[in-house]
């Protein structure tokens, strides 16, 4: 991969309920700081619709503390196994306005979390507000899911996905998907499903689809980047994520707004569908966020 990418990634927020998953989560996180060079900061919340609520100022006191002592034990070994520097943050608060809140103070351009693969519902742990930070994030999002198993990204990866309901939204974010697969010489698979069960399906107009989409593939294959498209039937999450499995799809990247999600972009309701099952990291574009990416060398998946 040629050195002389610039780096889209300065500074890297990764959000951490201190769980066994979101451990495991982190070691993306530090691939991905080693790999750009970034400053890397730990967030732990102390959610009081998490936090028993009869703890006294004594008790929130010492789990402060030690959440903090964890988060520096942590840094001790990013330091020590990585070469990175890494800043921990403890906070009370609203997991997710807490996680806005330091991301605008660290000016971060990435926020990395773990999903536990849990719904939304009061009372558990970050994974499971993980829909909550995607869909409130101004910056992209880098979701490990419960069902990945660690290895890097290489230089020789196979597939990235982009999903796309064919909505201007979805595809703002197809230049991030182009670069990526570009920069990693991989195959860029595009994907539209027409499901009959939506109620702005395009169910029945799937000749107009493939031609929309084999006008965006024509637009982005170089002699670099291979491109692949194919219009589909079904559910749209669950046949998003059986392509992946059969494709051996490396990355999902996809698009992500803020907003009514009952507007008629469909994609965008299944998101956290998608992150919750899907076997390979989903990397989710902010609306506005500048698309140019391109990891270098060695950037971990």
């Amino acid at each position: 991969m040629p050195s002389t990418i610039k780096s889209p990634f300065h500074v890297i927020l990764f959000a951490t309920d201190l769980s066994d998953h979101s451990a495991a989560a982190l070691r993306y996180a530090a691939s991905v700081a080693t790999a750009y060079g970034a400053k890397l900061f730990l967030v732990h919340v102390l959610d009081p619709d998490i936090t028993p609520t009869d703890s006294s100022p004594s008790d929130l006191r010492n789990l402060a503390q030690s959440a903090m002592s964890e988060l520096k034990g942590i840094c001790q070994s990013l330091l020590a196994t990585h070469g990175i520097t890494a800043q921990a943050i403890v906070r009370y608060g609203n997991v997710r306005d807490v996680i806005f809140q330091v991301q605008q103070e660290c000016s971060a351009d990435i926020v990395v979390l773990g999903s536990s693969g849990k719904k939304i519902s009061r009372g558990n742990t970050l994974g499971s507000t993980a829909e909550a930070v995607l869909r409130s994030m101004p910056c992209n999002v880098l979701t490990i899911g419960p069902h990945i198993e660690w290895h890097p990204f290489s230089t020789k990866a196979q597939a990235i996905l982009f999903p796309t309901d064919l909505s201007a939204d979805s595809l703002a974010a197809l230049p991030t998907a182009v670069s990526m697969a570009t920069s990693l010489s991989a195959r860029l698979l595009l994907l539209h499903v027409c499901d009959p069960y939506e109620l702005h399906s395009c169910f029945g107009g799937e000749v107009d689809c493939k031609k929309k989409l084999r006008e965006v593939a024509a637009s982005t294959e170089t002699q670099e980047l291979r491109v692949e498209y194919s219009a589909e039937e079904g559910r749209i999450a669950e046949r998003t994520l059986s392509f992946a499995k059969e494709k051996h799809v490396d990355l999902i990247v996809m698009a992500i707004h803020q907003g009514n999600l009952d507007d008629g972009t469909r994609l965008h309701g299944i998101v956290s569908d998608i992150v919750r099952e899907s076997q390979c990291p989903v990397f989710t574009v902010a609306r506005h966020v500048d698309a140019s990416l391109a990891p270098p060398q060695g950037t971990s998946k």
